[in-house]
């Protein structure tokens, strides 16, 4: 019995399938971390902008810096889950 080039390609396809799914699950992983990662970066961002901002605004107007810092940090870090929240979820319904 010969095989035709129908029965080769569904053949071969058979054998590739695993591998096929195995490398878009590792794709989609890997995206997703990428995603993730990013965000951290932004809220990370966000925070030091803010624990700056905290800093000078503590000690120009308060004379002292300390809960300035800790203020600017944590409502900079806050904005900056907010954004990346708002804009993950943005992102998903555009998405589907």
């Amino acid at each position: 019995m010969s095989l035709n080039k129908s029965h080769a390609e569904a053949v071969a396809e058979a054998i590739m399938q695993p591998n096929l799914d195995a490398q878009a699950a590792l794709t989609r992983r890997r995206e997703g971390k990428a995603r993730r990662s990013a965000m951290q970066a932004r809220i990370a961002a966000l925070a030091l902008v803010g624990t700056a901002i905290g800093a000078a605004v503590g000690l120009l107007g308060f004379d002292r810096m300390a809960p300035g810092v800790l203020v600017g940090g944590v409502l900079g870090a806050l904005v900056g889950r907010l954004l990346a929240s708002a804009g993950g979820a943005a992102s998903d319904g555009a998405a589907g």
